[in-house]
């Protein structure tokens, strides 16, 4: 897990990459109108046109920012930054200046932020863009590094030398692209591996295994921060115990693997018959506990008794040989009531709704 903790920061906030990959076109954007006509004076007259590119640079990067602009912003950007780079070059010697391993730079900067295909894509963008020009300087369309110091020779390589320097670019741009992307692809697998990895210990340690409903851990904590216990505001929720009637007797009568079964039926039933917000928890045994979100005294029998009919219908299914039902304790949350003491009434008055014979609800103005 410790390796992939710089990838995981990258995954919690995907537009840093794009971010931090925009800022290096705006550190080259900034160069090219302030130290690049320092070391290269012709290319002030370019000064225009660069200013023009640090607009597009910025441009991009509040884009960035706000997330605007989709998958058009990255082919956009490294289009320009390709096409900058290849007038640099052509005015200093694109087949004798270092500055051609720039190209590798975008190359795999693209690459991080667009993906293996867009990325290769743009590779072949800035391949071609080198071997365009090369290919014009070689057969005299236009001249070779008219912007290049006195030293450098202003003849430029003939159409052999053209073709291995375009093969040794190709190799270089698009073959370190398919090796960045390659391993991304990696990266991005075992990262998407270890998310659900985290997802199946985070659904062991708050759901029950067998019926898939949240358990008691999960139930404290979400009553603690109901009832205002870790320094928030109190949520009014009522809490509903449901004991069942009987299932001891499916169990005995029909084995422990129906019981199960009958159990996993009645966890679906409760968690379908509530609201989305409500929470539905299997709390030991043949006991649930339903926390009802925003309902008070007058609504909290009524939705007791709805989820006693669910678990009503379900345990018909043995007919008159053993009929499950439930003994339902429902209590209002009251300021002031710690977790303990609203599971206490609500579990006291399920008991007072078994001893009544079961197959009903409680409450305290029952």
């Amino acid at each position: 897990m410790r390796r992939m903790k710089p990838w995981s920061a990258l995954s919690e906030n995907p537009q840093l990459l794009p971010f931090l990959a925009g800022l290096s076109r705006c550190v080259l954007a900034f160069g090219t109108f302030t130290i690049f006509p320092v070391l290269y004076p012709s290319m002030a007259a370019y000064r225009p046109l660069f200013i023009g590119y640090l607009i597009i640079a910025l441009i991009l990067q509040t884009m960035i920012y706000f997330g605007k602009g989709g998958w058009g912003r990255p082919m956009v950007g490294g289009i320009v930054d390709f096409a900058v780079l290849t007038l640099i070059l052509h005015h200093v010697g694109s087949a004798s200046s270092i500055f051609v391993i720039l190209y590798t730079f975008g190359s795999i900067l693209n690459m991080l932020v667009v993906g293996r295909v867009m990325g290769t894509l743009m590779a072949i963008i800035g391949v071609i863009m080198y071997a365009t020009t090369l290919l014009l300087e070689a057969t005299g369309v236009i001249p070779y590094a008219p912007g290049a110091p006195h030293w450098i020779a202003k003849t430029g390589p003939d159409l052999s030398a053209v073709f291995v320097l375009i093969a040794l670019a190709a190799i270089a741009n698009i073959g370190s692209a398919i090796v960045v992307g390659g391993l991304l692809t990696k990266i991005q697998q075992e990262e998407r591996e270890l998310e659900r990895a985290n997802r199946r210990l985070t659904d062991l340690s708050i759901r029950d295994p067998l019926t898939g409903l949240f358990n008691r851990r999960f139930l404290v904590e979400e009553l603690n921060r109901a009832l205002g216990l870790d320094g928030g505001e109190m949520r009014p929720f009522a809490l509903a115990m449901i004991d069942l009637d009987n299932f001891k007797y499916v169990n005995d009568g029909h084995g422990h693997l129906i019981g199960d079964r009958l159990l996993v039926e009645i966890a679906d039933g409760l968690a379908a018959a509530v609201r989305s917000d409500d929470i539905v928890c299997r709390f030991g045994g043949d006991e649930f506990l339903v926390v009802l979100f925003g309902v008070k005294d007058n609504l909290a029998r009524e939705r007791a008794e709805a989820l006693a009919e669910t678990v009503r219908t379900i345990g018909a299914r043995f007919g008159d040989d053993v009929r499950v039902t439930a003994s339902v304790g429902v209590t209002v949350a009251m300021p002031g009531d710690t977790v303990e003491d609203v599971i206490k009434r609500a579990d006291d008055l399920a008991y007072l709704a078994k001893r009544a014979s079961g197959d009903r609800v409680m409450d305290r103005a029952s």
